[in-house]
C-alpha cells in the first residue's frame, strides 16, 4: 500500500467501504493514527483486536458495524481514546463496564444501539463522561 509508512497521516476514513475484519488488519501497521472512521463497514468484533495497539486513537467511529459488547474489549487498552462513537451497533449493557474502563474516554455516542437507561446511568455516574443518546 503506498499509505504503508507515511508517518503523517493521523485520520483515516474507510466509512461505507466494504472493509471487513480481515481487511482492518492490513491498517493495523498505522498505530499513530489519531482518528478512524469505520461507519457502515463489515468490521466487528473480531477485527476490534487489530486496532488494540493503537494507543494514541482520540477518535475512534463504529457506527452501523458488526461490533458488539465482546469487541469492545480490544479497545481497553486504547489509553489516549477520547471520543467512541458505538451507534446503531449491538452494543448492550455489558459494554458499560468495558466503557468504563477507558479512563481518558470523554465522549461515547450510543443512539439505535441496545443499552438501557440502566447501562447509560452507569456511564453517566462517571464524572466527565458525556454519554449521546441520539
Amino acid at each position: 500500500s503506498s499509505l504503508r509508512g507515511n508517518k503523517q497521516l493521523r485520520e483515516l476514513s474507510l466509512e461505507n467501504t466494504p472493509l471487513s475484519d480481515k481487511g482492518l488488519s492490513e491498517i493495523a501497521w498505522a498505530g499513530y493514527l489519531t482518528s478512524l472512521d469505520l461507519r457502515g463497514t463489515k468490521v466487528g468484533d473480531g477485527g476490534l483486536k487489530h486496532l488494540a495497539a493503537m494507543r494514541g486513537m482520540l477518535t475512534l467511529r463504529l457506527d452501523k458495524t458488526k461490533v458488539g459488547d465482546a469487541g469492545l474489549k480490544s479497545l481497553t487498552g486504547m489509553t489516549a481514546l477520547k471520543t467512541l462513537s458505538l451507534e446503531g451497533t449491538t452494543v448492550t449493557d455489558a459494554a458499560a463496564k468495558d466503557l468504563l474502563a477507558m479512563k481518558s474516554l470523554g465522549q461515547v455516542s450510543l443512539g439505535g444501539t441496545k443499552v438501557t437507561p440502566k447501562g447509560t446511568d452507569a456511564l453517566k455516574a462517571r464524572p466527565r463522561l458525556v454519554v449521546v443518546l441520539r
